[in-house]
């Protein structure tokens, strides 16, 4: 059974059916895909949902596939930690420029 065109029903390879679903979200046929980049629509690779272009270049830059903010997994590095303790050096009135009275 092969693979078709979600628009037009034409028949895919399977090479160009792995880019759209990456890309798109979606099976479409070069045509379709290219017609879907000229007017920017961006689909999540999850959930199919729609996502600017913006928000498809940061996730496959990070995730290395189009997710919209739902789909995303947490950062674990932008979590907040708690304060830490720190001690301040003290410094002498000769580092400020003054000197000892």
């Amino acid at each position: 059974m092969g693979i078709f065109c979600e628009v037009c029903k034409r028949t895919i390879t399977e090479g160009v059916n792995e880019y759209s679903i990456k890309h798109f979200g979606k099976s479409l046929c070069m045509i379709h895909q290219k017609r879907i980049q000229e007017r920017n629509n961006y689909f999540c690779g999850e959930c199919q949902a729609a996502i600017s272009y913006e928000m498809y270049k940061y996730s496959v830059d990070r995730f290395e596939e189009p997710l919209c903010y739902n789909c995303q997994p947490e950062d674990e590095t932008t979590e907040s930690t708690p304060p830490q303790k720190t001690e301040l050096k003290k410094t002498s009135l000769i580092e400020f420029g003054k000197k000892d009275r």
